[in-house]
């Protein structure tokens, strides 16, 4: 059962690639509020696979061989983690913008110990309530030029 939330606060957008070669997502990341993190896919409408449950995702990458303790923290923290790592190793072609944002909870993880501030991170759909931010947000899945070109030398 999910759960909506609402808040205005920093969101960092990112491009993640969650299955290897060339599956990607776009990722937001923020606080719910001062112990809560959100990380949470932006759907892209039209983009087949831009909308994958990030708790797939997590429990793909082994979790458990990192952060230790139960599946239920591993999960968590791995999110939390690449959530934070995008705020403060930004890729290129991400941003952060200071926005009015909505959350369709579908999971939420209690961590076993507080990460980067947080003792909990929330899972779901995000959506930019501003359209300009939504739509540079689903530009993210652009695939640019000079990766075709890479990819046909391969």
């Amino acid at each position: 059962m999910s759960k909506d939330r609402t808040g205005t606060s920093r969101v960092t957008v990112f491009r993640l690639l969650y299955d290897w070669p060339d599956r990607h997502c776009v990722v937001a990341y923020t606080a719910a509020d001062s112990l809560s993190a959100v990380v949470a896919t932006i759907p892209v409408p039209g983009v087949e696979g831009s909308d994958p449950d990030l708790a797939r995702v997590a429990a793909a990458h082994a979790p458990g061989r990192l952060y230790g303790g139960p599946k239920q923290h591993a999960e968590g923290a791995w999110l939390v983690n690449v959530g934070t790592g995008a705020r403060l190793v930004p890729p290129p072609t991400s941003f952060e913008a200071h926005a009015p944002w909505r959350l369709e909870q579908l999971r939420s993880y209690e961590l076993d110990t507080t990460m980067y501030g947080y003792d909990r991170v929330h899972v779901g759909q995000f959506e930019l309530i501003d359209s300009a931010l939504a739509e540079k947000a689903h530009a993210l899945l652009a695939t640019p030029a000079s990766v075709t070109a890479l990819r046909s030398r391969v």
